[in-house]
């Protein structure tokens, strides 16, 4: 893993992570607040247990997760639709990156329209 893929734990919420690399300028702490806010209890649930944040990689908002567990990394994915959702009103071209635990697997990504569309919204 790289420096741009690596994720610290030390602000509020425990799960937020920054991504300091300059070829990966972070969204503004404002922003991410306001997407954890505008999730169900649940979907926050999901997110304090992974190490979650936001990268703007080229012209893409991507959400990055790192899953600590096969049981979060499959909840995550079964709710891939509530946080596309959720990511929308920010970009409709945002993407979602997510990992699996260590040493199980490659991360997965998808586009925000590839998860809507497939849902036929």
């Amino acid at each position: 893993m790289n420096r741009s893929d690596s994720f610290c734990t030390d602000l509020h919420p425990g799960s937020l992570a920054t991504f300091s690399s300059p070829a990966h300028p972070t969204v503004s702490l404002h922003s991410a607040y306001h997407f954890y806010a505008s999730c169900d209890r649940d979907t926050q649930g999901l997110l304090r247990n992974c190490t979650w944040g936001f990268i703007t990689k080229s012209a893409f908002l991507t959400l990055l997760i790192k899953c600590p567990s096969t049981e979060v990394y499959w909840h995550i994915l079964t709710s891939l639709s509530i946080l596309a959702d959720r990511i929308a009103p920010f970009s409709y071209q945002a993407r979602i990156r997510v990992y699996p635990p260590v040493g199980q697997g490659t991360p997965l990504e998808l586009g925000v329209e590839e998860i809507t569309a497939h849902l036929g919204w």
